[in-house]
Formats: structure tokens, sequence, C-alpha cells
């Protein structure tokens, strides 16, 4: 943070880039502590695995429930508020979409469980 505060006051662009929180909606790492530093803060989304709306948050498709799990789209899914909600964190592996395509509404209707206790 400090190296960042003194080469944005000499007048460099400093991008930073990382994730906020983690699939349990739970703070992640330091990155929410640079934001009272920044002149700017952009936060981006992907779009929900479900329905294509914003997707804020991420819901976990591996049965492991350690904070830090490193992955892509083997173990993680984007998903909107709506299927966060009514779905929980820890989903099954049969809803994970295919990298590039959406998973169908229906298919993830029925297969997708929050994992049991854990919602």
């Amino acid at each position: 943070a400090i190296c960042m505060c003194l080469a944005a006051d000499e007048g460099h662009t400093v991008i930073v880039a990382g994730l906020d929180g983690d699939f349990k909606r739970k703070r992640f790492g330091q990155v929410v502590d640079l934001t009272p530093l920044a002149d700017a803060v952009v936060k981006l989304t992907a779009e929900c695995a479900i329905c294509g709306s914003p997707a804020p948050f991420t819901a976990r498709t591996v049965d492991e429930m350690d904070q830090t799990l490193v992955g892509g789209a083997e173990s993680y899914v984007p998903v909107c508020r709506r299927h966060y909600m009514e779905h929980g964190f820890s989903w099954v592996s049969a809803c994970s979409p295919v990298p590039g395509k959406k998973a169908s509404e229906e298919a993830c209707e029925t297969a997708v469980r929050p994992a049991a206790g854990r919602a």
C-alpha cells in the first residue's frame, strides 16, 4: 500500500486487480484496504452462469471449504445475487458450465443443491 501511494503521489498510474471477497462472501485478502487510497475504484463482474445477469458473487463447485483454493472454471462459477441466495455458496459439480457456455437454468434447478448443512 505504501509503494502504491508513493507511486501515485509521484504522478504514476497504478492499477490494482484482485478479489475482494470469497465464495462465502467474506473479505478476501487486503484488496479492500486499498480502497481509501484510490482516486477511483471500478468493480467488474462476470455474467451469471445460469441466467446471464451481472454476477458479483462466486459459488464453489467442488467440495472444499478452505477459504483459499486455487482454481478456475473447474472449481468456481459466477452467479448473480438471486442464484447465490437460492443455492448458497457450495454447488455440486453437475451444474458447472462448460467454459464459454451458460448452464441451463432447468439443469441447475435439479442439479444444484447447497452442500448439506453448509448453506
